[in-house]
């Protein structure tokens, strides 16, 4: 089979029903855009959450009795490990003097008698902190010898992972909805197209020609409105962008490379709804 003979039935198609493939693209274009959006603002979520993660702290709290030896080395030991930005070890001193910058005045009455522990204070990198992550940092910090505590906003980093994944959960499920409206309307215009031509299928029956034959070209039809669906809703979003400036969008958007991966990935949701219209028609009837 010719490619010819595929531009052609899609030029007489086109040629009888332009508004209903008009209307068709026209709808698709809407649907991904749609889609765009929401995989757009998924980004923007995780980003968000990453970021606040990054700001969150741990630190750990010793006994006078640990050594300034043991207690550096504790620091560096800390400063080795995976997924670790900063560490701050805060002696006496210095756990004296942050004391008095929160409070805006130092309430400790004795200038040689300092009851606040040392600690070391641990700061992440960005996408590293997770319930379980911290979870097995404070597991192993928890056991070292002259180790009194280790704080850190258990509740809070909890709530905010449940929050992230729930609404990852619902973006997901509106994506793979807006997925299924794309391949019923690809399947609506290939429906609608042989509909239209009943009796060119009984012609071509009597001449010998398969089902295969008859549908292929519908079929192709439905993947390549889709795909231009998918190239033009990805031209909205970036004339949008460059009109708008939105940062956290630009921040979020992806690739040229993965824009065409993700428009080569549409022809899959075309070529569904194409396969369904076809099957359920009178081309695949004997």
């Amino acid at each position: 089979m010719s490619g010819g003979y595929f531009l052609s039935e899609f030029g007489r198609n086109l040629r009888r029903s332009p508004l209903a493939h008009l209307g068709s693209l026209f709808v698709s274009t809407l649907l991904f855009t749609l889609f765009n959006m929401v995989w757009i603002g998924s980004h923007v979520i995780e980003n968000y959450y990453d970021d606040l993660f990054s700001e969150l702290t741990m630190e750990v709290f010793f006994i006078d009795s640990v050594s300034e030896a043991d207690f550096l080395a504790h620091a560096q030991e800390i400063q080795a490990g995976t997924g670790i930005a900063k560490v701050i070890a805060l002696d006496k001193d210095k756990a004296r003097a942050r004391l008095a910058e929160k409070l805006g005045a130092d309430f400790l009455i004795s200038d040689t008698i300092n009851p606040l522990p040392r600690s070391i204070q641990i700061h992440f990198e960005r996408g590293s902190p997770s319930v379980e992550f911290l979870s097995e940092l404070n597991g192993r910090f928890s056991s070292w010898t002259g180790v009194t505590q280790v704080s850190y906003n258990r509740q809070w980093i909890q709530s905010a992972t449940e929050n992230r994944d729930r609404a990852g959960r619902i973006l997901w499920f509106v994506m793979l909805g807006i997925f299924a409206g794309v391949s019923l309307n690809a399947a609506l215009l290939v429906g609608l197209v042989i509909r239209a031509k009943t009796g060119h299928f009984r012609q071509m029956r009597l001449l010998g020609a398969g089902s295969w034959f008859l549908g292929l070209p519908y079929i192709v039809e439905g993947v390549t409105l889709t795909a231009l669906s998918a190239a033009f809703s990805w031209g909205v979003i970036l004339i949008a962008q460059n009109k708008w400036r939105l940062v956290n969008v630009e921040s979020s958007l992806p690739s040229y490379e993965e824009m065409g991966l993700m428009i080569l990935a549409s022809t899959i949701v075309g070529l569904i709804g194409a396969l369904f219209a076809v099957s359920g028609s009178r081309v695949s009837s004997k």
